[in-house]
């Protein structure tokens, strides 16, 4: 991990826009909110990752 609070990544808009965007509000720079899917996770693993990450770090050195 890089332990930065944000990730840079480049955006392609498709063809059709959202209802109610118009092609002359987007322009290069334009803060977006965008959710990336990266992996699926069990049930079980969206519980216990955040208890199981902490313990990892429990016992690091920096």
């Amino acid at each position: 991990t890089t332990r930065e609070p944000y990730f840079r990544a480049r955006l392609k808009i498709a063809d059709a826009l959202p209802p109610g965007v118009k092609a002359d509000q987007l322009y290069p720079g334009t803060p977006v909110e965008a959710f990336i899917n990266t992996g699926n996770r069990t049930f079980f693993e969206y519980l216990a990752r955040p208890m199981l990450d902490s313990f990892a770090r429990a016992f690091t050195e920096r």
